[in-house]
Order: C-alpha cells, then structure tokens, then sequence
C-alpha cells in the first residue's frame, strides 16, 4: 500500500510540476495578442438580441460599433475589440474612451438605449467583463462570483460521470473501483478546470499548450488507475482506463468550445 501511495504522489508531483510553467506561459502570453476591450454577458436575453455600443470620441463623433456576438450554450456574449475602432484617431480603448458611451439594444424589431453610467465607466479598467440583464435593462461591473466555480465542477462532473460510465459498461460493478476512479478522476480533470478556468477571453495560440497539459495529466490518471484498481487485470484496466480518458477529454473539449467558460 505504501508503494502504492508513493508512485501516486510522484505522478501527481510531476503533473503539478509540469503545469506550473505551462499554466504560467499560458498566463504571460507570447505578445500578440490582444483581449477584448470590454465583454458583456447577458441575462434573460432573447436569442435575436444584436448589440451595438455607441462610442462619443474626444472630437465630438459618435461611433456605432456593433459588438461581436458569441452563443455559447445558454450564455450569449459580446465582445468590443480594438481593432474593431482602428479608424477612430485618438481612442485607446480605456475607460475614458467610455465616457458616456451608449449600449443599443435591438431585438424583435425594436430598440432600446442604455448609457453607460460614469458611475459604473469610472471603475472599469482594460478588458473588462459587463454583466447585461436585458429585462432590468441595467449593467453591471465583473461576472458574479460564482460563475467561475460552477462552471469548472460542471466541466468536472460531466468527465467524471462519463469515466464511471465507461467502467461499468466494461463490467467494473465493485464500489471501491467506483470510488477510486472517482476520485482520481475529480483530482486530475479538477486540475484541468483550474487551468482553463478564466479562459472567458483567452489567447487561441494556448490551445497547444492545454493539449500537452491533458496529456500529462491524462498519463497521470492511467499510472494511478493502474495502481489502484484491482478488479480486474493490468490489461483490461489499461484499455478501459484509456476509453474512459478518451470519452471525458471529448467531453471537456466540446464543454469548452461549446458551452460556457
């Protein structure tokens, strides 16, 4: 049991030790890259719902910038890039810039306005996430605290349920195998949120490296299925093991493209 203990630990170190840099290159970037200059998530918003910012420059202009827009399973997001406003002299995209700027909301037909409040343009900085609730007409600074969270245990859940799922349709019916593979599985795909838990915005060039942390991680959760499961042989394990870590890493890809992050 102790040898057992000991080879688990070390493959878990390894995955920890690996992911630090990666996840610190991921955060540092590679220099091109530029995030949106303000993203706006929206609550009970109808699914034809285009939203366009009106932009009052220093010259007196006003620039109408239709948002980039994004649905992502429930979730509908737009997006303002600078690149977006290229042609605007003398706009940096900050929250000067966005000093009585107007939201125009436009659905079924009609229209509706809603300035930004300096009140709320005054505390916003570069690359900032609104909240837009469509039927108070009223935005928001930051996501609600427990979007981040929910959303990582979803991804996490759903890789779990389906490792499971794949061990008793190959004949695994023991508790303690069930246990076991849940919990390695929650440890190694939780690490996984963790790493793509902010990626709301993210820089596409980090899809390779998210590809080399799966894999590690993935070789982590084999060595330690390996170990603990002994309901059956090495081999059986092994190909059960690799379809259920085939099965969850589809899932948490598509849950990432697809759905919220």
């Amino acid at each position: 049991m102790k040898k057992k203990l000991f080879c688990l630990f070390s493959a878990i170190l390894i995955v920890l030790c690996l992911a630090a840099p990666v996840h610190a290159e991921n955060a540092m970037g590679t220099g091109g890259y530029h995030p949106p200059m303000v993203t706006i998530i929206t609550l009970n918003g109808p699914r034809d719902l285009q939203l366009t910012m009106r932009l009052h420059l220093r010259d007196g202009r006003v620039i109408p910038v239709k948002m980039e827009k994004k649905t992502r399973g429930w979730e509908q997001q737009y997006r303002i890039y600078r690149e977006d406003i290229y042609a605007a002299k003398n706009w940096y995209g900050n929250a000067y810039d966005l000093l009585d700027a107007e939201l125009v909301l436009i659905s079924g037909g009609k229209e509706r306005v809603i300035p930004l409040e300096q009140t709320l343009t005054d505390q916003m900085t570069m690359d900032d996430v609104l909240m837009l609730n469509v039927r108070k007409g009223s935005l928001s600074l930051g996501a609600p605290a427990w979007r981040v969270p929910l959303l990582a245990l979803m991804r996490v859940l759903i890789a779990v349920g389906l490792e499971l799922l794949v061990f008793r349709l190959r004949g695994y019916v023991l508790l303690h195998t069930h246990v076991t593979m849940a919990i390695i599985s929650a440890v190694t795909f939780g690490l996984l949120s963790v790493f793509t838990a902010n990626w709301l915005n993210y820089d596409s060039r980090s899809e390779g490296i998210f590809c080399i942390f799966l894999l590690v991680i993935l070789v982590a959760q084999i060595l330690a299925g390996i170990i603990f499961t002994e309901e059956d042989t090495r081999d059986r394990t092994l190909s059960t093991l690799v379809m259920a870590d085939a099965a969850a890493s589809v899932a948490t890809v598509l849950a990432l493209t697809f759905l919220p992050v």
